[in-house]
């Protein structure tokens, strides 16, 4: 989920659920070193490369998606749509 799209938290949510983000993407950096996913879409990146696998990631993210219908897939939907929105933030103005 992402706190941008129509399915965020309430307002007063959205704070916490932020930096649950935060949290998610500062582990993903400490335990697989990659600093600009979630975990989630980690996971979905590995079934993506080895449906079959039988890798950590792979196994979390076949968990994940029993627990959640599509989970892994749509975590990299939300980081994608998050990317983009920053791209498009750090665009120069005309100014």
């Amino acid at each position: 989920m992402n706190p941008n799209t129509a399915e965020s938290p309430s307002r007063s949510g959205a704070y916490w659920f932020k930096v649950l983000i935060a949290v998610d993407i500062f582990a993903c950096a400490l335990l697989l070193r990659d600093s600009d996913l979630t975990i989630s879409s980690d996971c979905g990146l590995a079934l993506r490369a080895t449906p079959d696998g039988t890798q950590f990631l792979c196994r979390l993210g076949r968990f994940l998606n029993a627990i959640s219908k599509d989970h892994c897939e749509t975590a990299i939907a939300n980081d994608l749509l998050a990317a983009q929105q920053a791209v498009e933030r750090l665009k120069p103005t005309g100014k």
